[in-house]
């Protein structure tokens, strides 16, 4: 895990590495569930501008924090890696908390009940999830 003092170019640096390994295990996941081509996966997996919007994040913590933003979710939100890292995922959720639990309130409950149990009970696991996000300004 990282600690919460570690800097977001720490914590987003130590993961560049792992991002194309990430990427190439749950392809299969993400062309079923969202269509996506193989110009799409490269283009993720590559992390270049223009990429499809993605984030990793740490679980087995009280909170899930944020350990990697793709250049595709900075791009779209306006938010930087460097100001979301190491930060819980309510700094992507739409502001408008009714809004927020009525769009995204079923793909949340998944996420963090897949982080409260932590890496013990499902090792190796991943999953894969759409949650819809906003700009920093707060338009979708």
């Amino acid at each position: 895990g990282t600690s919460k003092g570690e800097s977001a170019a720490a914590i987003s640096e130590g993961l560049e590495a792992l991002w194309p390994e990430f990427i190439e295990k749950v392809t299969p996941s993400l062309q079923e569930l969202f269509k996506i081509n193989e110009d799409e996966v490269d283009a993720l997996r590559d992390n270049t501008e223009g990429c499809l919007s993605c984030c990793l994040l740490e679980y087995g913590l009280d909170e899930c924090r944020l350990v990697f933003l793709s250049r595709g979710l900075e791009e779209k939100t306006g938010l930087s890696a460097e100001r979301c890292l190491g930060r819980g995922l309510e700094v992507l959720e739409i502001k408008a908390r009714g809004l927020n639990k009525f769009i995204n309130q079923h793909e949340l409950n998944y996420i963090y009940e897949f982080c409260r149990l932590g890496y013990d009970a499902v090792p190796n696991a991943s999953i894969v999830t759409l949650v819809l996000h906003e700009r920093e300004q707060g338009d979708r």
